[in-house]
This record gives C-alpha cells, sequence and structure tokens, in this order.
C-alpha cells in the first residue's frame, strides 16, 4: 500500500503538531496507553458509543467476551479496540517500544482467542464492532508504519481479509436502513483501499450511497433521530469522502451533497457550545470535531464560524497536519439565519442568534426514529448564556431495566401527560407497545418574535373520552418564552406538565412558578393558570453512557373538564443580572361588536418586562366570522397567535 492513502504518512510530523497544539490531550492518550499496559480498560473518548465510568482490570488473561456489571455493551466497546489505536497514538508520540510490545501481545491473543464463529457474531464479531474495527486497525497500523514486523503484520492481514470478506457478506435490510449498515461498509471501504481491492471499494460505496439515500431525511437529519448516532454516520460518510479524494475515486452522484446537508443539520442541531443535546439515545458530546472536518471538505465557512477558530486533535488524526493548516486558513462566515425547522425529522430549533452566548430552544415533534428513541413528543429544553436551564434527561443505559424504561418515557421529557398514561409506551430496552402519531405543526421566524407548535394522536383511545395535546411556543426576542398547552377533549381529566431542570443550579417552587439560578444563567418561570398544583421531586439523569445523576424535576397538574389550556411563561437572563419580569393574563374581545371570548376560545397573556409591555394572543378556536379585529391590552390585530411590543404595536402574526 502506499504511503498516502489512508490519513497520514508522516509520523514524526503526527507527533510535533500533537504536541504543539494538543498537548493535554497529547498527554491523556499517553496516561491512557499506560493502563492499557496493565491491563486496565476504560472507555472514556468522547466518540466512544457506549462509555465505561469504572475502569476493569485483568490480572492474568484478558476475557474478551465478558459482560461486565451484566452489560452487554462492554464487550462490543471492548471489541472496537480502542486500545490498539490509543497504544499507536502513544507510540507516535513517544516512540516508547512498550506500546508496540503491548499492541501486538493484544493483537496476537485476540486472533488467536477470538474467531469468527457463529456464535461469535453475537458478541466479539458482530457486523458493527467489525467495521470499526477496521478504522481503528488501520489507524494503528498508520501509527506503526515501518516497525510492524513481517510475521505480525501477515497475520493482521489475514485478519483484516477475514474481516473484509465477512463484511462483504452481510447486505440485509437491517443493515441497509440502521446505522450499523453504514459503520460495516464504511469498514469495507477502507479495506479495500487498504488491500487496494477494487471489489470491496466498489461494493461497498454502492450500498453506502444506498444508505446514505434511505437513511437521510431531506432535513439532513439521519432518520434514527439520535444526534449521537447521526454523528457516527456522518463520521463515517465524512471519512469516506476524505479518503476517496486522497485516492481520486469517484463518488456515487449526490454522494458529497448529501453528506454535505447532513453536516448542515448537525450544525443547527448542536447547542450554541457545540455539544449535541441527549435527544434519544445521546450523550453529552461536543460535536464541532465533525463541523471543521465538514468545513474543511467543502469549503464551508459557515460551518466554520459554527466549529470555531481552532482545529481540535480529530482535525490532526482524521485528517493529517496539513488540515491544521487549511482550516487555519479557511474564512468564517456568520449565517444569516438562526432559527431553523428541519421539519422532515420534527426538530426544531430557536435561537437569538449564532453566537456561542446564544439563546437556544429545542422543539422535538416528529417520528420515533426506531428503538434509539424516547417517547419524547412535544418536549422542549432550553439554553442560554452558555448553560443548559431545562434538559433533556438522556439515557444512561441499554440494560432492559427500570432506569432504562423511566429515561424512555414521556415523563422523563418536558412534555405533557394525560391522566397519567404514556401517550408512547416503551416495552423492554428497545421496543414499544403503542406509539403516538405526531401532527406536525406550523413555524414561523418572524423580526420580534418566533413561533413553532405541534401536537400528536397519542390519547385518541382514553375510555373517558379523546384528547387531542397540541403545544405552541412563542419566542419574544430576546429571552422571553411563551408555552401554550392545548387539550381539546370532553370528560374530566388529569393534566400534568414535567420541567427537568439542569442540576448544576438550584432550583425553587414559588408563588405561582419556578426560579432557576445557575453558575452563568437564571430562569424565571410564570405559570399563568393559577389553578395548577405544582411539586418539586428528584428525576433520573444522564449525561453519559454509564453516567447516572439525579436532576430536579418541577410537576404540575390540573383536574378539569372539557377544553384545557396550560400557559407558561419564561424568562431568562445572564446569572449577574436582575430579572423584572411579571405576566398575567388578559381578557380578549373581538373588536368590532366588544364581545368577551371565552377562554376555551382564546387567551392573552401580558407580560411587563424592565417596563416594557408584551402581549400575546392565542386563539383556541375560530373566532372571526366577519371582517374584524381581536383586542387585548390595547392591541388589536388578526391571526390566530400574534405578539404585540412598543416597538411594534401594530403586532406580528405568527400563525394565521
Amino acid at each position: 500500500m502506499s504511503e498516502n492513502r489512508l490519513w497520514w504518512s508522516n509520523n514524526h510530523v503526527m507527533a510535533q503538531d500533537s504536541y504543539k497544539y494538543f498537548l493535554q490531550k497529547s498527554q491523556n492518550i499517553i496516561d491512557k496507553a499506560n493502563r492499557i499496559i496493565q491491563n486496565k480498560f476504560q472507555f472514556s473518548d468522547k466518540w466512544e458509543m457506549e462509555q465505561t465510568t469504572k475502569p476493569v482490570v485483568f490480572s492474568k488473561k484478558i476475557d474478551w467476551e465478558t459482560a461486565q456489571e451484566g452489560d452487554s455493551e462492554w464487550i462490543y466497546a471492548m471489541n472496537r479496540h480502542t486500545a490498539f489505536l490509543e497504544l499507536g497514538m502513544a507510540y507516535t508520540l513517544t516512540g516508547c517500544e512498550n506500546y508496540y510490545h503491548k499492541f501486538t501481545e493484544l493483537l496476537q491473543d485476540w486472533i488467536s482467542r477470538v474467531p469468527l464463529t457463529s456464535e461469535s457474531t453475537k458478541t466479539a464479531w458482530r457486523a458493527l464492532e467489525a467495521g470499526l474495527r477496521c478504522e481503528n486497525w488501520l489507524k494503528t497500523y498508520c501509527c506503526f508504519r515501518g516497525v510492524l514486523s513481517g510475521d505480525i503484520l501477515e497475520q493482521m492481514n489475514a485478519t483484516l481479509r477475514v474481516h473484509g470478506n465477512y463484511l462483504y457478506s452481510i447486505d440485509d435490510d437491517f443493515s441497509r436502513l440502521s446505522n450499523w449498515g453504514v459503520l460495516q461498509n464504511h469498514g469495507l471501504f477502507l479495506l479495500g483501499i487498504y488491500f487496494d481491492d477494487k471489489e470491496y471499494i466498489q461494493t461497498a460505496l454502492k450500498r453506502l450511497a444506498f444508505e446514505l439515500s434511505v437513511q437521510t431525511l431531506h432535513d439532513g437529519v439521519q432518520w434514527e433521530q439520535s444526534p449521537m448516532y447521526h454523528c457516527e454516520v456522518l463520521h463515517c460518510y465524512l471519512d469516506t469522502v476524505t479518503i476517496a479524494r486522497r485516492n481520486e475515486i469517484a463518488l456515487p452522484p449526490g454522494f458529497e451533497k448529501t453528506t454535505h446537508h447532513m453536516t448542515k443539520a448537525l450544525a443547527v442541531w448542536c447547542k450554541p457550545n457545540g455539544h449535541i443535546p441527549c435527544q434519544s439515545d445521546s450523550d453529552d458530546i461536543d460535536a464541532r470535531d465533525l463541523l471543521a472536518q465538514g468545513a474543511l471538505l467543502f469549503r464551508d465557512s459557515t460551518l466554520k464560524y459554527f466549529a470555531g477558530r481552532h482545529a481540535f486533535w480529530e482535525t490532526l488524526w482524521n485528517l493529517g497536519p496539513d488540515a491544521l493548516r487549511d482550516y487555519t486558513a479557511l474564512s468564517a462566515q456568520e449565517p444569516k439565519q438562526f432559527s431553523h425547522a428541519l421539519t422532515e425529522s420534527g426538530n426544531y430549533i430557536l435561537r437569538s442568534s449564532a453566537g456561542a452566548d446564544s439563546q437556544y430552544l429545542r422543539f422535538r415533534c416528529g417520528c420515533l426514529g426506531s428503538g434509539h428513541g424516547h417517547a419524547d413528543l412535544l418536549h422542549f429544553d432550553l439554553y442560554a448564556h452558555e448553560e443548559d436551564i431545562l434538559i433533556d434527561s438522556g439515557r444512561y443505559t441499554y440494560v432492559n431495566s427500570a432506569v432504562r424504561r423511566e429515561l424512555k418515557q414521556p415523563s422523563a421529557h418536558n412534555t405533557v401527560l394525560v391522566d397519567g398514561k404514556n401517550f408512547s409506551e416503551p416495552e423492554g430496552s428497545w421496543d414499544y407497545s403503542k406509539l403516538a402519531m405526531p401532527v406536525k405543526g406550523e413555524y414561523f421566524f418572524g423580526s420580534i418574535a418566533e413561533f413553532i407548535s405541534g401536537g400528536h394522536l397519542g390519547y385518541y383511545d382514553l375510555k373517558n373520552g379523546s384528547v387531542y395535546v397540541n403545544r405552541k411556543i412563542v419566542f419574544i426576542k430576546p429571552n422571553l418564552y411563551i408555552i401554550c398547552d392545548e387539550f381539546y377533549g370532553s370528560g374530566n381529566h388529569t393534566y400534568e406538565q414535567y420541567f427537568h431542570f439542569n442540576n448544576e443550579g438550584k432550583v425553587c417552587l414559588n408563588s405561582g412558578g419556578v426560579s432557576y439560578n445557575g453558575r452563568r444563567t437564571k430562569a424565571e418561570v410564570c405559570f399563568i393558570n393559577q389553578e395548577l398544583q405544582s411539586e418539586l421531586h428528584g428525576s433520573a439523569l444522564s449525561r453519559r453512557y454509564n453516567d447516572l445523576e439525579q436532576g430536579p424535576c418541577v410537576k404540575t397538574i390540573l383536574c378539569k373538564k372539557g377544553f384545557v389550556s396550560l400557559i407558561t411563561v419564561l424568562c431568562t437572563a445572564a446569572a449577574e443580572e436582575t430579572i423584572n419580569f411579571s405576566a398575567e393574563e388578559i381578557p380578549v374581545h373581538l373588536k368590532r361588536t366588544g364581545e368577551l371570548l371565552a377562554k376555551q376560545q382564546a387567551q392573552a397573556v401580558q407580560i411587563i418586562k424592565n417596563g416594557k409591555k408584551s402581549v400575546a394572543v392565542f386563539c383556541h378556536q375560530e373566532v372571526i366570522a366577519e371582517v374584524g379585529f381581536i383586542e387585548a391590552g390595547g392591541y388589536k390585530g388578526y391571526g390566530k397567535t400574534m405578539v404585540f411590543t412598543p416597538e411594534t404595536p401594530s403586532g406580528e402574526c405568527l400563525q394565521w
């Protein structure tokens, strides 16, 4: 194989740049490698799909197929062989032969004791692990290039051929529609480059192109609805583009365009600090290295703006040292649009700016997205002043357990329940016995305010009368949010709202609302409906796999007959600022007749912030049959959802 067909060729320059630009990360890799020499294994890299918090030490022989603490994910993580790559990186950085000797010891031990069998395809030789191993082994080869002995290299190549033939043989519907197929065929593509095997290359590219077309929604989101798995899939496609260009291999039509589209969707999805939300089966991970790679590959200055000024450790080890200079030279361009509707996947993002200090609200109303999806319809989370306020509770584990099911169900999200019943019902670790149909709503991004909405049919089958649930969110720039929950039904029902707060701040219930005080930000929450009962309790929270915490959750309860609406107002500020605002419901009239509209017809909220008045109007029904205006708080306008401020007395209609 020629020296420049994979990621890098000059290990001396790699070591120089690692120390120069990423000194702490370089030392961390060396520390990890030193622990591996002692047979201590812990999977803590940020892109480990299932991280571990406790190191496992083998005193004698390594058991490659043991499930630590009953979690089979440990077997899978162990057999992806990130440990091999960490030993290789440490060797590149130091030249110390201890890392080489440990690598060859582990490699030979694994080859001799973990063969491909029908049984091992359920554990160490799952197709997913086989695909991931290809990248880790070949990057490890780059690290030890020139020092691998003939016998060791021969064994490694023979086993890689077994991988290649195994991956070549797998082409089923499960692979085609899941992230597995992408990770498998990315590995097959890399093996094709390594062995100069045109059959591997063309087969892998054909499959990857098909998977890209069926798994990527029109908005650029990978259909499984987990930002972390979107990132894993995106890494494979970005890497395929990188290696194909390096080897002057033509990619199928649309391949690069869709990969670019996926990267832009990720930029929108990420919070202002570049971290993905813990949506569905996702961890709290800084994804800006992927944005940086996309910026370089597609010369995209907007992606560079989101990724930041400086390149990343992954930029070096995925693209080689020249990429660091290229990234520095690439210009950054602030995007013109801040808020986005990823409509096909049902992910809606409201932002006050494109900067790191932006307000950020994410709303969910879309398809479940396979077993990785959670029952999170109408959930929203909120981030301001570089800190989370309202959060998604995460995943914690894949072990079928009470906490796994708890974190997947609706009450683990900032959404609403009717009669204490789940609108989507998790069953086991991966399945659902009931799934609610989402009903995507309207959205509008205006000059003074923005609007998103959605509902679902999860309560059409209640025995005491069906209920249609709809949520509207209004963002009055720069830091006011109004959440209007509408419940269209008959009979008596119990309605619950859940608000999961960041456990790094202090949460206090007060008269009519909630206060959040964090390190960098604060928020005041006002419940407009005075009949609500509210309580504060602890709930499960997991930012990373295998890491379980407790977080504060506020639950509101209201029992009522007929149509019900619950309106909540939130105001955020920097931690050192004072929040001076109040909110109250005010009457709504028809201007022409003076008729007072009932609450089931329309409601208005008046907000006074720093002495300035804003009014938001929500029409729950069609209320105008003839020409006329709707009036509230001294303002008049026409529409179903409207906002008025002193600067815009004519108002802004967000929903007609």
